[in-house]
């Protein structure tokens, strides 16, 4: 299973791996570096479902904050990307009347497995970067075979853990999955999992900078017809500064495979841990109360 799920993966050219986890781009200027697909490289499993544009962000006039205008990397006008020692670099300039530049780093940690993504953007002359969504993935709607074992799980002060987020009775768009740091979020990180392994990320962020994590599906969205067409199951990042020049977070989003210790099943524990052993290090765990 896992040489078959790298022999299509190695097809979309820009790829991004350690041995824990790789992640794939579509590099042509349809694509613009949208995430082709993420797969465990032990286990084989693929977490993604569709392409989703690599960013969006929100801009605000200077002059009025009322204005505000929402861009996407599919509105670049010029695309380009080039490849580093650990990962790829991808550029987007001249995206309509707002924004400047954004440019995304997506590079591989051998020491801890980690996919890091880090990012910038630029706002043109009388506009302000408000809100940043990086990275964007359209998660896979099933882990494994059924959907009904799955469970997602977020560094909530409560009520972090929801099972069966792919339930069709769940009224998903009453009550998002949707949490900030600094808030609810006390500890900002996520995980898709099953009992067999899934996907974990967090913002190693050491400065406080606001930040919200959507592990959910999105809107859904009424026809014409008077049906609905369900929302997508998104993991995605945002960022908040209003920022006027280059706006650029100190910190990596990161990203990971992971399992259950000692072949137990999977839960949200063992994503737990992975953050933890983060977190113990950082000034806040290290000082006395």
């Amino acid at each position: 299973m896992a040489a078959a799920a790298m022999t299509a993966f190695a097809a979309f050219g820009v790829t991004v791996e350690n041995d824990n986890l790789a992640v794939s781009f579509y590099e042509n200027d349809v694509g613009k570096g949208r995430v082709a697909q993420i797969v465990a490289k032990k286990t084989g499993q693929k977490f993604v479902a569709g392409a989703r544009p690599m960013w969006l962000v929100e801009c605000r006039r200077t002059d009025d904050f009322t204005k505000r205008k929402v861009v996407n990397s599919m509105q670049t006008k010029a695309f380009s990307h080039y490849k580093i020692a650990d990962g790829w670099v991808f550029e987007y300039r001249d995206v309509e009347d707002c924004l400047a530049e954004v440019i995304c780093r997506v590079t591989a940690d051998p020491g801890d497995g980690m996919i890091r993504w880090r990012f910038s953007a630029t706002p043109k002359p009388g506009w302000a970067v408000y809100e940043t969504d990086y990275p964007s993935v359209c998660l896979t709607p099933s882990i494994g075979d059924s959907p009904e074992d799955d469970c997602v799980v977020t560094g909530d002060a409560k009520g972090g853990v929801v099972r069966y987020p792919m339930d069709p009775k769940r009224e998903y768009w009453k009550s998002r999955h949707y949490s900030t740091n600094p808030g609810h979020l006390t500890s900002p990180f996520g995980a898709f999992y099953d009992p067999a392994g899934g996907l974990y990320t967090a913002a190693e962020d050491t400065e406080g900078y606001f930040k919200g994590l959507l592990m959910d599906r999105w809107w859904r969205q009424q026809l014409k017809d008077g049906t609905f067409r369900e929302g997508d199951f998104l993991l995605e990042w945002r960022h908040f500064e209003f920022s006027p020049t280059t706006f650029s977070p100190t910190y990596d989003v990161v990203m990971r495979a992971f399992g259950g210790r000692d072949g137990e099943a999977t839960d949200w524990r063992d994503a737990a841990d992975i953050y933890r052993a983060w977190a113990k290090d950082r000034r806040w765990c290290r000082t006395k109360t």
